[in-house]
C-alpha cells in the first residue's frame, strides 16, 4: 500500500498478487478487486482481467464466507461466465437474507433440468415471502415477489387471487395501476400454460376467453394483453358456438380502437373481403402506427384489394419489417409476394425463399417463386417449384 501511495503502482498490485497467489491473503484480494476493478463494467474487461477478476471473488468467498457482498459479486461472475449451476449454492445462501435469490436459483435449476431441486428452492422462496408480505401487505414489491413465485410454480389461480385482493390495499395509484399491469400479464402467462397443453375444445376456448375479458378490466392498455385478445378472438371466428361469439363481441368491443380494428380488418382478410380490410387496417394502424402486425396485414390487404395501390402497399411492408429486429417468415412473404406482382420477380425471391420456413406459407411461396423463376427464363428452378407445389397438395390431401 506504501508502494501506491508512492505512485509505484504497477509495483504495488504486483507485490498484492504476490500475497495473493503465495498467501491466499484476503486483504490483498480485496485491494486489488477495488483498485483494478471497481470502477470498471464487465464488458470493458479483457478475457485475462474477467479470469483474475473471477479468481479473486472465488478466493474471498472462501475465505471471508460471511460476506454476503462478495458472494454476490461472484454468483453474479458465475453466471455471467455460463457457469450457472456452480452459481445455486452460492444464491441459495444469499437467499437466507434475500428471499428472492432462492428464485433466481430455483430458475437455473429449473433450465438444467433438475426440477425437484427447483421446486424446492421456489416453494422456500414463497414461503419466506408471504412471511414478510405479512408483515408488509401494503407493499407493491413484496406483492409482486409472492406472484412471481406462484407463477414458476404454475399456481396461477393463486397468483391471480393474490393481486386481486392486494389491489385495494395498494396506498398509492401508481402501485395499484402496476399491480393491474400484474393482473393483466399473469393471466396471459397462465393462458399460455393453458395453450401448451392440448386440450382444443369450445369449453376451452370460452374458458380462455373470459380469462381475458378479467384481463381486460384490469389492464385494458396492456400490449400482451391486447395481443392475446387479437390471437384469440381470431382463432374463434370460424366457430359458430353463440356463447363463444358474444364473448368474442364483448372482446372487440372491450378492446382500445387499435386493437378493435385490427381484429376486425384481420378478420375481414381471412374471409377474403380485402376492402372492408383496408378501412379497418388504416384505422388501426393511425391509432397504432409503430405494431408491425398491423402494418404487415393492411400490405396485405391492400396487395389484394382490386386496382390496389402495390407500390404503397410495398412500402408499407417494408416499414413493417424495419419496425422489428428479427421479422418473421410473415412479413418476407407479404413483402415477396408483393414484389411478384410488381413484376420484380429477382427482389422478390429472396423474401419468398425467407417464407418457406413456415410450413403454413410453402405453398403460396413456391407458387410465387415458380412465377418469379420463370419470368427468369429458369424454366428448371420453376419446375422444382411446381413439384414442391404438387407434393406438398398430396401431403394435405
Amino acid at each position: 500500500m506504501a508502494r501506491n501511495q508512492q505512485d509505484e503502482t504497477e509495483e504495488a498490485r504486483s507485490l498484492m498478487r504476490g500475497l495473493v497467489a503465495q498467501q491466499r491473503d484476503a486483504r490483498a484480494a480485496r485491494w486489488l478487486l477495488q483498485e483494478l476493478y471497481e470502477q470498471k463494467k464487465w464488458a470493458d474487461l479483457e478475457n485475462e482481467e474477467q479470469r483474475e477478476f473471477g479468481h479473486l471473488l472465488r478466493l474471498l468467498s472462501e475465505e471471508v464466507p460471511d460476506d454476503l457482498g462478495i458472494k454476490k459479486a461472484y454468483a453474479d461472475y458465475l453466471i455471467r461466465t455460463n457457469r450457472q449451476n456452480q452459481a445455486v449454492p452460492y444464491l441459495v445462501q444469499l437467499a437466507s437474507v434475500q428471499p428472492m435469490f432462492g428464485l433466481q436459483a430455483a430458475m437455473i435449476s429449473r433450465q438444467a433440468g433438475e426440477d425437484d431441486a427447483a421446486t424446492r428452492y421456489a416453494e422456500t422462496t414463497l414461503e419466506k415471502i408471504q412471511q414478510l408480505f405479512e408483515e408488509e401487505p401494503a407493499s407493491p414489491q413484496l406483492a409482486m415477489a409472492n406472484v412471481q413465485a406462484l407463477i414458476f410454480l404454475e399456481k396461477h389461480a393463486d397468483a391471480v387471487r393474490l393481486l386481486s385482493e392486494s389491489i385495494g390495499r395498494m396506498k398509492t395509484k401508481e402501485h395499484q395501476a402496476g399491480l393491474q399491469q400484474a393482473m393483466g400479464d399473469t393471466i396471459v402467462v397462465w393462458i399460455n400454460k393453458i395453450e401448451s397443453e392440448p386440450n382444443e375444445t369450445v369449453e376451452e376456448r370460452l374458458r380462455v376467453l373470459k380469462m381475458l375479458q378479467v384481463a381486460l378490466q384490469y389492464a385494458p392498455n396492456n400490449p400482451r394483453v391486447l395481443s392475446l385478445v387479437a390471437d384469440q378472438v381470431l382463432k374463434t371466428l370460424e366457430s359458430d358456438d353463440k356463447e363463444l361469439g358474444k364473448i368474442r363481441a364483448a372482446l372487440v368491443k372491450g378492446s382500445s380502437p387499435g386493437i378493435a380494428n385490427f381484429i376486425r380488418g384481420t378478420a375481414a382478410l381471412l374471409k377474403g373481403d380485402a376492402e372492408k380490410a383496408t378501412l379497418h387496417l388504416k384505422l388501426a394502424a393511425e391509432h397504432l402506427p409503430h405494431s408491425s402486425a398491423i402494418l404487415n396485414n393492411l400490405a396485405v390487404a391492400m396487395a389484394e384489394k382490386k386496382d390496389g395501390d402495390l407500390e404503397q402497399a410495398l412500402e408499407i411492408s417494408e416499414q413493417a419489417i424495419e419496425s422489428v429486429s428479427t421479422p418473421n417468415a410473415y412479413f418476407y412473404e407479404t413483402r415477396g409476394q408483393i414484389l411478384t406482382k410488381l413484376g420484380k420477380h429477382l427482389e422478390a425471391i429472396p423474401d419468398l425463399e425467407r417464407a418457406l420456413a413456415e410450413e403454413s406459407l410453402t405453398n403460396a411461396a413456391h407458387e410465387s417463386l415458380a412465377v418469379c423463376f420463370e419470368a427468369l427464363g429458369q424454366e428448371d428452378l420453376a419446375e422444382e417449384h411446381r413439384a414442391a407445389m404438387t407434393e406438398e397438395a398430396e401431403t394435405t390431401d
